[in-house]
């Protein structure tokens, strides 16, 4: 079984949210599996595999994570990561001073935000379709 943290640990060098580092380790980790959570039960609808599942009071995945799986579930944990912060628009005027939010076109950065979570949705997309595909066993393909 694999656990959270291996997961945790590919998934933080993908977004790299140094506020993470500033949490408890209990709060840090409540935090990423809310990231997770939506991330493997995403990859096991789209693959039907089960190793994807989860066993929420052991904090591991019910099989052995490949690299690639882990992959994919980190990269669905950054696409959650990021989709936060998009729609987050109190974050953006946070970053920006006062001078710089007014000179800088908040729906042209709002839609550059948009565009980089659109490409992180179709890079979490290839590699499930390539991970099923390569899988081969097409009685377990689902649509989305």
């Amino acid at each position: 079984m694999t656990s959270f943290d291996a997961v945790f640990d590919i998934a933080l060098w993908k977004f790299r949210d140094r506020d993470l580092v500033d949490y408890a380790d209990e709060d840090r980790e409540t935090i990423m599996t809310r990231y997770l959570l939506p991330a493997a039960s995403h990859a096991a609808a789209v693959t039907g595999d089960p190793t994807f599942d989860i066993d929420m009071v052991e904090q591991t995945f019910k099989g052995d994570l490949t690299n690639e799986q882990i992959d994919i579930v980190a990269t669905g944990m950054a696409y959650e990561w990021y989709s936060r912060k998009v729609l987050n628009s109190e974050t953006i005027r946070n970053r920006l001073s006062n001078k710089d939010y007014s000179n800088h076109s908040p729906g042209t950065l709002l839609e550059a935000m948009v565009k980089l979570r659109a490409q992180l949705k179709s890079d979490l997309d290839t590699k499930l379709i390539e991970y099923s595909f390569r899988k081969g066993d097409v009685s377990t393909w689902r649509a989305q």
